[in-house]
């Protein structure tokens, strides 16, 4: 009896690799594209049993890596990667479409983008685009999520100077995040489907090709789960303060009329909340400091404490009109609480929420009628130089 246990336990330690696949038999998906399908003729292939034409329709572009260009050690010179596209329905269908045209099946485990045309998220639900994505077992949770104004193909077509291929480019790219005031935090598959599952409204970085080129910057602005609309560099750049998630941000200030530019080295953001005669009171103090790095001004005088304070005053004044800039465009043209201001209401009053929250967003809401008042402190810590700057 002891030997018949030994036995089997054995066996089923020798099934352990019944699903082992080759590494040279898999296509390693780096990135994928999901855009409308415009092609007449391929649609007219998904024509169902009553005639009638099938609307949603998309083209998914897949991005391949070739393993042999990469162990070849010149991955610059040759390249590393091919993109295949096909159309459906669903995406679990178009990926099995790929097998009728390629030999190798296509695996996810390495997959590190997603981008989303606008044009869909303007008709489709993002949680019914992405639902394939969260439920298949060799998807990251940290793959990158982008909405593309316009074709997300060409993204993926564009190979960048000194880059391996694009999926490596805007990866890379997206890090930088936190140096550039344009481009906001980055957003994975696994933190974009909390945000579904919350309905709330909320922002996806943005992705655009352009004359040879691509740039992240900007974000749409995601509402009920639907497209409402865009946020540029300059709203970012607010979002970026009122959430706090800046670092060495830059700011261009006026004194006496010209230039100079302001380079935070720490910037922190508290937001208070208060309800008063049936009105919804937001205070925002920002508080910075950081370095004077660049100056147009005539014959400053950087060692008078005046000039000090001034310069100061100016640079709070432009950090609070970014801040109140993305805030009006939230509140009174997309009437979305993108930035989620709607948690200090339900901490600090919780019954009060529950009584408002399914009427604080949108046209007439309780978010767009909210008030906001916004105050920055700022000290120049450096001068990047120990004597008096002359300019003449």
């Amino acid at each position: 009896m002891k030997k018949l246990v030994l036995i089997i336990g054995i066996l089923t330690l020798l099934t352990g690799c019944w699903d082992i696949r080759e590494i040279d038999e898999m296509g390693f998906v780096l990135a994928i594209s999901l855009d409308p399908q415009d092609d007449q003729e391929i649609k007219e292939h998904f024509v169902d049993e009553s005639k009638k034409l099938e609307t949603q329709m998309f083209k998914t572009t897949y991005q391949v890596v070739i393993p042999r260009v990469l162990s070849e050690g010149n991955p610059l010179e040759k390249k590393a990667f091919f993109n295949i596209s096909t159309t459906g329905r669903t995406n679990f269908k178009s990926n099995r479409n790929i097998v009728s045209r390629r030999s190798r099946r296509l695996n996810y485990e390495h997959l590190k983008v997603l981008i989303i045309n606008d044009q869909l998220v303007k008709d489709v639900f993002i949680e019914n685009l992405i639902d394939y994505f969260i439920r298949d077992h060799e998807m990251r949770r940290d793959t990158l999520v982008f909405i593309s104004n316009g074709n997300g193909e060409k993204i993926l077509n564009q190979k960048l100077p000194l880059e391996i291929m694009p999926a490596i480019s805007i990866k890379m790219i997206q890090e930088n995040y936190r140096a550039h005031h344009g481009m906001l935090a980055d957003l994975n598959i696994g933190e974009l489907s909390k945000k579904v599952l919350e309905e709330k409204s909320y922002l996806i970085p943005h992705i655009v090709h352009k004359q040879g080129d691509f740039k992240i910057a900007g974000a749409a602005i995601m509402q009920w789960n639907k497209f409402k609309g865009w946020l540029g560099e300059e709203d970012i750049d607010g979002v970026n303060i009122i959430l706090s998630d800046t670092e060495n941000s830059v700011v261009e200030a006026s004194y006496k009329g010209k230039l100079f530019v302001y380079e935070t080295s720490n910037l922190n953001t508290s937001i208070k909340y208060t309800q008063k005669d049936g009105v919804d009171h937001f205070h925002l103090l920002i508080k910075s400091e950081g370095s004077f790095v660049e100056n147009w001004v005539d014959n400053i005088k950087l060692s008078e404490q005046e000039t000090n304070e001034q310069l100061q005053k100016e640079v709070a004044k432009e950090i609070e009109n970014k801040a109140l800039k993305v805030i009006e465009k939230l509140q009174h043209q997309y009437y979305a609480d993108a930035l989620g201001f709607g948690k200090y209401v339900n901490r600090k009053t919780p019954k009060h929420w529950k009584q408002i929250k399914k009427e604080w967003e949108g046209e007439n809401g309780y978010f767009s009628k909210a008030n906001f008042t916004v105050e920055a402190e700022v000290r120049i810590r450096d001068y990047m130089t120990k004597e008096e700057i002359d300019v003449n």
